[in-house]
C-alpha cells in the first residue's frame, strides 16, 4: 500500500505543469512569407519576405529587364503567403492586371461597374492574389459569361 501511495506521489510530482505552460500548445507565428515571382524578369522565383510586405518591397528585389511592364502594378497591395506576382512583358495591348489594379482600372473592361470593382479588390485583400485569370470567377457576381467577355483584357 505504500509503494503504491509512493508511486502516485512520484507521479504526481511529476505532472507539475498545467497545459498552458506547454511550448507545443502556444501558436508558432512566422514573420515571414514565399511569394513566388514569374514573368519578364532575369530573377524568377520565390522570394522571402517579411510579413505585410508590400509590392513596392518586392519589387525592389526583382531584377527586372527593359520590356518589363510595371506601370500598371500597385506597389501598396500587401502581400500573403504563396501569392504569385507575373511581371508581364510591355506590348501594345495594355491587359489590366487583375491582381494590382485599382478600381478605376478594373472598370474599364467590359461588364465591371464600380460595385464589381470593389468586389474583386476585396476579394483579393481578403485572399490573397490571384493564381490564374481563371479564379477571377471566384468573386461574386463573375462567372462564365462575364470572364469570357473580360478574359482577353486581363493579366495576373
Amino acid at each position: 500500500m505504500h509503494k503504491t501511495l509512493f508511486f502516485i506521489l512520484l507521479l504526481l510530482s511529476g505532472c507539475s505543469k498545467w497545459p498552458s505552460d506547454f511550448d507545443v500548445l502556444k501558436p508558432t507565428e512566422s514573420t515571414h512569407i514565399n511569394v513566388s515571382v514569374k514573368g519578364e524578369l532575369d530573377n524568377p522565383g520565390t522570394f522571402v519576405l517579411p510579413v505585410y510586405s508590400i509590392v513596392s518591397d518586392l519589387l525592389a528585389r526583382l531584377e527586372l529587364r527593359e520590356d518589363s511592364d510595371t506601370g500598371r502594378i500597385n506597389g501598396n497591395i500587401v502581400l500573403k503567403d504563396g501569392d504569385l506576382l507575373i511581371i508581364e512583358k510591355k506590348s501594345d495591348l495594355k491587359k489590366v492586371s487583375i491582381n494590382t489594379a485599382l478600381a478605376a482600372e478594373l472598370t474599364t473592361l467590359p461588364g465591371i461597374g464600380p460595385a464589381m470593382a470593389e468586389r474583386i479588390i476585396q476579394y483579393r485583400s481578403e485572399f490573397g492574389l490571384f493564381q490564374k485569370i481563371e479564379d477571377l470567377m471566384k468573386v461574386k457576381g463573375i462567372k462564365e459569361r462575364i470572364f469570357g467577355k473580360i478574359q482577353d483584357y486581363i493579366s495576373l
